[in-house]
């Protein structure tokens, strides 16, 4: 998907989304496999890395929303 065209994903989607949708699972497996065996706590490093890149969660009413670019 990184070196494809919007159309060209959007055509993928409507031909082979359950193909895709299968991939994105294997995908999801490998990582959390991984993440536990080397004890990767998966939402602390993710919350950290979209802290390095800018991004935020702004409070609201005493309560988060959405995320933001810092």
């Amino acid at each position: 998907f990184q070196w494809k065209s919007e159309e060209q994903i959007a055509e993928l989607l409507k031909n082979k989304k359950e193909e895709v949708a299968d991939e994105l699972a294997d995908v999801l497996y490998w990582v959390l496999l991984m993440s536990h065996d080397l004890n990767i706590d998966l939402v602390e490093t993710y919350l950290k890395k979209l802290e390095d890149m800018g991004i935020v969660r702004r409070e609201q009413n005493g309560e988060y929303s959405k995320w933001y670019l810092a």
